[in-house]
């Protein structure tokens, strides 16, 4: 009976030493996983800007490039129209944007998912394009 008891003794020390031991653990993983996780988000974040930084620097150079070919051959009538339909678009553009800030004072991801929207960008992104295009030509006959 004796042993029973001193086994039943040592068992409860056991399992109350394994409990502490066991809830020690689960913090030390549970802030190991959290350390992790937020290093990997970063990381992600990271990346993400990067990613943005990036297409930003070529969407700024497309268009530079075509407000540099309008610039040079503005009294040439192709690039005359184009530069027309290319501001007729920014206006529009302008405009939502406008609507979009006012009141809210910011500019939903939403608002810019609208098809609406990604169309005129669209249409906006195909003008510099084809001013480029037009431009190269242009300074090929030079």
């Amino acid at each position: 009976m004796e042993d029973t008891k001193t086994n039943n003794e040592n068992n409860t020390e056991f399992i109350g030493e394994s409990k502490e031991n066991i809830i020690e653990g689960a913090k030390v993983f549970s802030e190991t996983a959290s350390n992790i996780f937020n290093r990997f988000l970063e990381r992600v974040k990271e990346t993400a800007e990067a990613a943005y930084g990036k297409g930003t620097e070529i969407v700024e150079t497309v268009t530079l490039t075509s407000q540099g070919y309008i610039e040079r051959y503005k009294d040439r009538s192709e690039m005359s129209n184009l530069k027309t339909l290319r501001d007729e678009i920014a206006t529009q553009v302008g405009n939502m944007c406008y609507l979009e800030y006012n009141g809210r004072y910011r500019i939903r991801q939403e608002f810019q998912k609208t098809k609406e929207f990604k169309d005129l960008m669209k249409q906006m992104k195909e003008l510099d394009k084809e001013i480029i295009r037009i431009g190269k030509r242009l300074e090929e006959e030079k």
